[in-house]
């Protein structure tokens, strides 16, 4: 009796593991075939997209959104469009605007003054700077061991 249970027993296991075996390979097969779809489209719209842009078309996939815009809905997102744009004061903390008192038209002369009054304060600047062989001389640099020429 004990040779019966232990053959049903062994055929049992064999029978759950051959259902598991099958279910392992549906779900095995089901995955490839999704990956494979995914794949497929995937590579249909590559085709696609290669082919308008060597012909210079524009994407078949992409039309413009051609419906009506009401006159009152424009106006309604007009005006909360211009509620929350941002005050003068506000742009110009952000630097986004140049807090000045020109007209705008000379904003880019007055624009080129500064920086050439910049550039020349630079310069009497960078002219009034000790030599290197000066600091050398005082102590305050050492002597490279490399190459000296450029004292």
């Amino acid at each position: 009796m004990a040779e019966k249970t232990t053959a049903q027993a062994v055929s049992d296991t064999a029978t759950s593991l051959a259902t598991q075996a099958g279910q392992a390979a549906s779900s095995a097969a089901a995955t490839l075939s999704s990956t494979l779809s995914s794949a497929t489209s995937t590579a249909k719209q590559v085709v696609t997209d290669t082919a308008a842009a060597i012909t210079g078309d524009s994407e078949p996939g992409v039309q413009p959104d051609e419906t009506p815009i009401s006159p009152s809905d424009a106006s309604h997102s007009l005006e909360r469009a211009l509620k929350g744009r941002p005050e003068k004061k506000d742009l110009v903390d952000r630097n986004i605007l140049k807090d000045t008192n020109v007209a705008p038209a000379l904003h880019a002369q007055q624009a080129a003054l500064e920086r050439s009054r910049l550039e020349n304060a630079l310069e009497h600047k960078l002219e009034a700077r000790p030599r290197p062989s000066e600091l050398v001389r005082e102590g305050i640099l050492k002597v490279p061991l490399c190459d000296n020429s450029e004292l």
